[in-house]
């Protein structure tokens, strides 16, 4: 956490710096009185290389913001990185063996070390819905935690379309 601090306020550093040189080169009367850069190639030069400071600086800011799709487990031996389209294909697979279960949509993110998931889908059931919902989540908790070692912090299961089994085989289809 130190080193992305100190990475941070380099970058704040080197755009103050790209901005302070960009205007004293293009108005040196404004800021400086004496000015010892007086050549035309000099101030050019000067004023690309701000320039593509500034143009770094910007770039790596906006990269702080980004959300990595990868998720990495740091194990004695090295990282270990697992891309966020493998999370979701093992998890559609795991979720398609349920045939009450159909339309089947993951997204996943990540909050520190833990990783989050939320779940879409359609659902035919002649049970509890709240205990099949518990069961999909434990079973997705677990499955994750033995067979990629990744942390699930929360799973979020949202039920698009649920159809209900009665006993007499009568069907009611309600939508959200």
């Amino acid at each position: 956490m130190v080193n992305k601090i100190l990475f941070f306020l380099a970058w704040v550093g080197i755009f103050i710096l790209s901005i302070t040189g960009i205007v004293c080169t293009v108005m040196p009367n404004v800021i400086v009185e004496f000015n010892p850069l007086d050549s035309i190639k000099t101030n050019v030069a000067i004023v690309m290389v701000c320039v593509a400071y500034f143009m770094l600086s910007i770039l790596k800011l906006c990269s702080l913001f980004e959300k990595t799709g990868d998720y990495e487990i740091k194990t004695e031996n090295g990282k270990v990185t697992i891309s966020a389209s493998s999370v979701i294909s093992f998890i559609k697979e795991l979720l398609s063996k349920d045939r009450e279960i159909n339309n089947i949509k993951v997204f996943t993110g990540k909050k520190g070390r833990k990783f989050n998931i939320k779940i879409k889908l359609d659902m035919l059931t002649d049970g509890n819905v709240a205990n099949k919902t518990t069961a999909i989540q434990e079973a997705v908790k677990q499955r994750l935690s033995e067979k990629m070692g990744l942390e699930v912090e929360k799973i979020e299961v949202q039920i698009s379309k649920i159809s209900l089994k009665s006993g007499n085989d009568s069907e009611m289809t309600t939508e959200e």
